[in-house]
């Protein structure tokens, strides 16, 4: 936790692009942790939810989180 704004960032560079989107999920006892991070000409978006459901749906949860995180930038709604 924590590293994955360095590590999008990191990947942006590389890739020489203008935005990047970077999902990470943690997994813990009780509860897991996703971090999310949109890089975009307009700036940082960094979101830190958790998610107590059925720990097989975290991975599919995540990615629906990362891409309405991406629906709500392009759209302008956050």
């Amino acid at each position: 936790p924590g590293e994955l704004l360095e590590k999008t960032e990191s990947a942006r560079r590389s890739a020489a692009t203008d935005a990047a989107l970077g999902v990470a999920l943690f997994p813990g006892e009780m509860n897991q942790t996703v971090e999310l991070c949109l890089l975009s000409p307009e700036g940082k978006r960094i979101r830190r939810l958790t998610y107590g459901g059925h720990p097989r749906n975290a991975p599919h949860w995540a990615a629906n989180l990362a891409l309405d995180l991406l629906r709500r930038a392009v759209t302008e709604e956050l």
